[in-house]
């Protein structure tokens, strides 16, 4: 079977163990793949996939891409999966299953810009436990990780989760494209975990919300400061070309 994709997004098949978003990266700079070219690997445990992008903003917003593709993959798993499955983030980009880890959404980010000053590409890469690898422990062996499936997703699989994601992506960039990243960070910070600590460097604090850039506010020692996102993210996600 093979995935049915939203206009303007064309699927490429890779077999388990190829990395989608490297794939993409260094086909871009062969002059291979191109925006809207998505990477899928066909692998009945895990989604793993990465979108190819030619972004049209500055180095400073393309990153808000990574909190779209965060709200797509929740309205995506909320609705295919049973309603007692509660899909929840950590800032900036990992993604829970009632409370235990599922995956997270990462990025490569080119290293030069246009002639426009925008970056020459944006690759975002999804990954998220479907089902259990063959010979995984048993169901809560480790708490603070889980597949969909042994969350009660029982039918899922990882081509519909691809189709629908991918779907709610487009559905949710159009949005950002006509109102920006307003919308986009209500929806996150929805599903945000109230209680998570946030540690970048020498900062360290506890997360109490967003700003309208969607960097965090975080309060230590009885003060609040911020951490921006792209910080973190280029910290976490190691962006390179």
């Amino acid at each position: 079977m093979t995935p049915d994709f939203p206009p303007l997004l064309t699927g490429h098949e890779l077999k388990v163990g190829q990395h989608p978003a490297r794939k993409a990266a260094s086909g871009f700079l062969k002059g291979k793949y191109g925006a809207g070219d998505t990477l899928w690997v066909r692998d009945k445990t895990t989604l793993d996939y990465a979108i190819l992008l030619e972004p049209d903003v500055s180095r400073e917003r393309v990153l808000e891409m990574l909190f779209l593709q965060m709200v797509a993959l929740g309205d995506s798993i909320g609705a295919l999966a049973p309603p007692e499955v509660a899909i929840t983030y950590d800032w900036p980009n990992r993604i829970y299953a009632n409370e235990a880890f599922i995956g997270s959404v990462n990025a490569i980010l080119s290293d030069d810009d246009g002639e426009d000053g925008c970056p020459t590409y944006l690759v975002i890469h999804t990954k998220i436990a479907v089902h259990p690898k063959p010979g995984a422990a048993d169901p809560g062996f480790n708490k603070d990780e889980t597949t969909l499936y042994d969350e009660g997703c029982f039918d899922l699989n990882t081509l519909q989760l691809l189709e629908s994601s991918s779907r709610h992506f487009m559905t949710w960039l159009n949005s950002w494209q006509e109102e920006g990243l307003k919308q986009i960070l209500q929806q996150l910070d929805g599903r945000m975990n109230k209680d998570q600590q946030i540690k970048l460097g020498v900062e360290e604090g506890q997360y109490l919300g967003m700003d309208e850039q969607g960097d965090a506010f975080v309060k230590s020692d009885g003060k609040t400061h911020s951490i921006a996102a792209k910080d973190a993210l280029e910290t976490r996600l190691g962006l390179q070309s």
